[in-house]
């Protein structure tokens, strides 16, 4: 097998990334059409596979003709399985499960009706029959029954059955309109009572104008149903003193038997033989009565299906469901002990466990021998057979697993005993300690080498690959003696003077990937090609496609002055990377255009004032779009977002500017498609799952090892100076069953795992900042004694936006304002506070300008800014919020703000103006940043007066009523002492929407207890000591 890379490579090795450089495309996804017509007024789709490698929620993408029509992206469309539900809380499910093989078409459509499981690959409105003739074959259940039609959206009807022969009954049916095409049906019986729903039948043009159909299966055939015959030859090793019975069933019918054996035969075969109707698909298993317990039955996996259309013989094995047309001989298979993992106890095995499948009983020795060092076992072709070896009392923990190809000689096969694949060579010495302390996972240079680690524990063997390789070479890693990693390194120079010219002497963007185990093995499924885990730049996130070595070294920082700043100085933006502008043209990455507005003199980010930008997740992810919360990748850029250097250009531009940046981790699962870490050590990385996808095994330690690097590796590497953890609260409940969020519990640890991440972070830069989105709020979180420095404000942003909404939330509003204080929370920097984040704006449109409506939203944007900045925390707010967006960040979408229209719009301007003067107040002030203490003075209906500064310097006064306020300010309790208004929502410099102000004569009056204020309507007024 060779390894190809490809061409296309920029001409300047050393000018790569580029500000203009179109980043490498994602893989080829293909596109799967379907089509549905439904009841539901607006579907969704959920797809899943039963492997966990893809869960993910389609939004239709409009309705045609009747059909909603769906898109799925997918490089692996093989094995989808798909369901229709209606978006609510809670959501509304249909009954039926549908099942999608590998299309043969390049971009495959399907077809299918809601209330049947059937899946239709032709498009059913390429034509029409004005009558169809309908025959149900049933045993008398159904007999003068009727026929039952309909469509998703039409009222159905019934057509009475006629008898034509004893145990066949059939309609003649009209169509008119879309029935023509496709419709729905199902049978009932006399008394009006219908089949089983999953009995339910869809039929299409593509069938015909006559069809055969069995009472409660949902199969239909252009052919006549005729009972035919099947004979099952079986075999098992249990015994020939536990004879077995044959179990056949129709799929949601009650129609189950058992059958005994008509014979038994040599080897342990066993002959069952059954009258069947043709067209119709039985399921059989076997079962012994005679053995106890669980092992009474075959394992569900050895189910089999199979329907006939003539009389048929078939052979299979217990715990397998393969079926085959002859009878199978055994072929034999040499084996030989290569070497040994040294963390096992065996030292000379002694015996072999040979077994077919999930078979209930290994074979008997007679299908094994030893002879001096090779070991002979005898097979099956075409079936998965599993060996192991024992010593004594005492075995291999895996399996390995062969498959023999029918007619082909098997190759000797090499064993590395405690570990699973097998090997069609000896392999060199596998198990060595490295000269050198791993630092971390991935590729990464150190003292003139490149080293490479790889967390992979049950692979027999690894190799690296790349680049700068011939085509037949690779490098042969080591494991260490404790198995935790694969290591090996190569001298720098080599790779660099290996590399064509146009690398220009750098190793920088050269592939490489890892070869797990024995790609060139053909009697073993378990070698593949993998990324790096911890790889730092991929092509993209298939399993296919190949990692990028990143040379950090060769980035020449500007901003090496930059510290990370002491908190009281954080002001934060929260953006998208590739959703927030796209005014540069498609010439520049998304994460360059971000730069841009930092950068540039006129850029919008530059002139707001933010301290801090907040990026959600930028790692790798499968697809074309993502928020970023389903990560493919944990140490790799978004190839589509720029890569490495885009992400450094960005933070170095910010920190030149003064701002810092943090950055969005995901540490409690891990992305549904192309998850990396699933492919290369599944039980290390994940032991539970939850309902984003599968949950991080919290407490395994090379787990621990790799997210506590991955942090340093963004410090380190990119400067992130702090990270926003999602949903940690499904990290500490990892173990917890009960937990909402939890769909099976992992073994727990998630709080250790957090101090141990907190732990690593600060040990490099106490600095670090650590958030957390922790719903709801738990100040032991963030109290003395917990992994986090602060964590979203639920309460705040949940009860603001209750008032923008017009509920009655103001007192608890004040609590949420005052919690942020001794004793509940013991610092000021515990808890964040915002008014709109992603979510808030995502999952439904929360956006403030958007609840409060027109005439009100733009006004209580106001208000929620001012709250937000002058309020006790760090303040956060999302993109767009500063100039009153209203769109919602939709999940899947692809826009991105309209700057421009901020710019020209006079209200967003306006607003703009009104949050750089709240943020310019808070920039710099004691008595607003870090510890000045908040005190709530006053509430009324949708009035909140609240202080800030040891002395109450600050007084502000937030109105949420659609009618301006004239209080005394003794009875709102401002403490004594003058003061002036020194801002005012309404002032002209701040109006929208045709506001009127309503001022207390600006900042060169003087105000105290004894003066009345106005207060505007859906607006703010901030008063100042003097």
């Amino acid at each position: 097998m060779t390894f190809s890379f490809g061409e296309g490579r920029p001409a300047d090795g050393a000018n790569r990334l580029c500000k203009l450089e179109v980043p490498r495309r994602k893989e080829p996804r293909m596109i799967t059409t379907f089509s549905c017509k439904s009841a539901f007024t607006s579907p969704s789709l959920h797809v899943w596979r039963r492997d966990g490698t893809l869960v993910t929620n389609l939004r239709h993408q409009g309705e045609q003709a009747g059909w909603f029509k769906f898109i799925l992206r997918t490089p692996r469309p093989q094995e989808i399985h798909f369901k229709l539900f209606e978006e609510g809380a809670p959501p509304i499910w249909e009954q039926h499960d549908r099942f999608l093989a590998m299309p043969a078409a390049d971009e495959p459509g399907v077809w299918f009706m809601h209330g049947s499981s059937r899946v239709i690959d032709r498009d059913p409105s390429a034509r029409g029959f004005d009558r169809v003739r309908v025959h149900l074959v049933t045993a008398g259940k159904y007999k003068n029954g009727s026929l039952y039609l309909w469509t998703p959206r039409r009222d159905g009807r019934t057509i009475p059955l006629v008898q034509e022969e004893e145990t066949l009954w059939g309609a003649e049916v009209d169509l008119s309109g879309e029935e023509r095409n496709v419709f729905n049906f199902v049978f009932l019986d006399a008394n009006g009572q219908a089949e089983a729903w999953p009995a339910n039948r869809t039929w299409c043009s593509g069938d015909g104008r006559e069809i055969w159909t069995h009472s409660e299966a949902p199969e239909i055939s252009r052919r006549k149903l005729e009972r035919k015959n099947l004979t099952v030859h079986y075999r098992h090793d249990l015994g020939s003193d536990h004879p077995a019975k044959m179990h056949i069933w129709q799929e949601g019918y009650g129609f189950q038997q058992d059958i005994p054996a008509t014979g038994a035969g040599a080897e342990g075969w066993e002959s069952f033989s059954a009258d069947i109707y043709s067209g119709v698909t039985y399921g059989f298993m076997f079962r012994n009565e005679q053995v106890p317990g669980e092992s009474e039955w075959e394992r569900p996996s050895a189910r089999r299906y199979r329907s006939i259309e003539a009389d048929a013989e078939l052979w299979t094995f217990d715990g397998h469901p393969r079926l085959f047309s002859a009878k199978p001989a055994p072929a034999p298979v040499e084996v030989r002990i290569a070497e040994k993992d040294p963390s096992l106890p065996i030292e000379a095995p002694d015996a072999l466990e040979v077994r077919i499948g999930d078979a209930r009983a290994p074979l008997p020795q007679s299908f094994w021998n030893r002879q001096g060092e090779v070991w002979r076992l005898s097979t099956y072709p075409d079936v998965e057979t599993l060996f192991r070896f024992r010593w004594g009392e005492l075995s291999e923990k895996k399996y390995h697993r062969l498959r023999l190809a029918g007619g082909v000689s098997p190759a000797t096969q090499h064993v590395v005993l405690g570990r699973g694949p097998l090997l069609s060579e000896k392999p060199p010495q596998l198990f060595a300690d490295p000269p050198f302390v791993i630092r971390r996972p991935g590729a990464y240079e150190e003292e003139g080498m490149l080293r490479f680690v790889l967390h992979s524990p049950w692979s027999s063997r690894v190799r690296l690959r790349g680049e700068w390789m011939a085509a037949d070479e690779a490098l042969d890693l080591r494991s260490t003696k404790d198995g935790a990693y694969w290591w090996g390194q190569v001298p720098v120079t080599r790779i660099k003077g290996n590399l064509p010219p146009e690398f220009g002497g750098d190793y920088h963007s050269s592939k490489y990937r890892f070869e797990l185990n024995d790609t060139r093995n053909p009697l073993s499924e378990e070698g593949r090609f993998v990324q790096d885990p911890a790889a730092g730049w991929v092509e993209n996130s298939s399993a296919a496609a190949s990692s990028l070595l990143v040379n950090h070294g060769r980035y020449q920082w500007k901003s090496t002055a930059w510290r990370r700043p002491g908190w009281e100085y954080l002001i934060v933006y929260q953006l998208h990377g590739s959703r927030f502008t796209s005014r540069h043209g498609n010439g520049v990455s998304p994460l360059q255009q971000v730069a841009l507005e930092v950068g540039e003199s006129a850029g919008y980010l530059r002139s707001l004032g933010a301290t801090a930008l907040l990026l959600l997740p930028v790692n790798e992810f499968a697809g074309d779009r993502s928020w970023g919360y389903d990560p493919s990748f944990f140490y790799a850029v978004e190839e589509s977002y720029g890569g490495p250097q885009a992400l450094k250009e960005l933070v170095d531009l910010c920190h030149q500017n003064g701002m810092a940046v943090l950055l969005d981790v995901v540490f409690n699962h891990a992305g549904t498609v192309d998850n990396i870490l699933w492919q290369t050590a599944r039980d290390s990385f994940f032991d539970g799952d939850t309902r984003w996808g599968s949950l991080i095994n919290f407490d395994h330690p090379q787990c621990r090892h790799f997210f506590e690097q991955n942090l340093l590796y963004w410090m380190n590497d990119y400067r992130i100076d702090g990270f926003r953890f999602d949903h940690t609260k499904t990290i500490i409940e990892g173990g917890n069953a009960s937990y909402d969020y939890i769909r099976s519990p992992g073994s727990g640890g998630g709080w250790e795992f957090l101090h141990a991440l907190r732990a690593g972070a600060k040990g490099a830069d106490p600095q670090c900042l650590f958030v957390a989105e922790h719903l709801p709020n738990e100040p032991k979180v963030t109290n003395y004694g917990g992994p986090m420095d602060s964590q979203w404000g639920d309460d705040f942003h949940d009860r603001l936006v209750g008032l923008c909404k017009g509920e009655d939330q103001i007192s608890r509003f004040g609590e949420a304002v005052r919690f942020n204080m001794p004793p509940t929370c013991q610092q000021w920097f515990n808890i964040t506070l915002y008014p709109e984040s992603h979510d808030e704006v995502g999952n439904v449109n929360d956006r403030i300008a958007n609840v409060g409506g027109f005439g009100r939203g733009l006004r209580l944007n106001k208000v929620a800014a001012a709250a937000t900045l002058i309020g006790r925390g760090i303040p956060m707010w999302f993109m767009g919020a500063e100039s009153g967006e209203t769109a919602q960040f939709q999940f899947g979408a692809e826009d991105t703000l309209d700057l421009d229209r901020y710019r020209d719009d006079a209200n967003a301007a306006r607003l703009r103006d009104w949050w750089k003067a709240m943020v310019g107040l808070r920039r710099g002030n004691p008595k607003l940043q870090g510890p000045a203490p908040v005190a709530v003075h006053y509430l009324e209906k949708g009035v909140l007066a609240f202080s800030r500064g040891n002395g109450a310097e600050f007084f502000t006064i937030l109105n949420f009523n659609d009618y301006p306020l004239t209080r005394n300010l003794a009875s709102m309790n401002l403490p004594p002492g003058e003061y002036r208004e020194l801002w005012n929502s309404t002032w002209p410099a701040f109006q929208v929407e045709f506001e009127d102000e309503h001022g207390n004569g600006g900042r060169d009056a003087r105000l105290h207890g004894g003066w009345k204020v106005n207060v505007p309507d859906n607006g703010v007024v901030v008063l100042e000591r003097v």
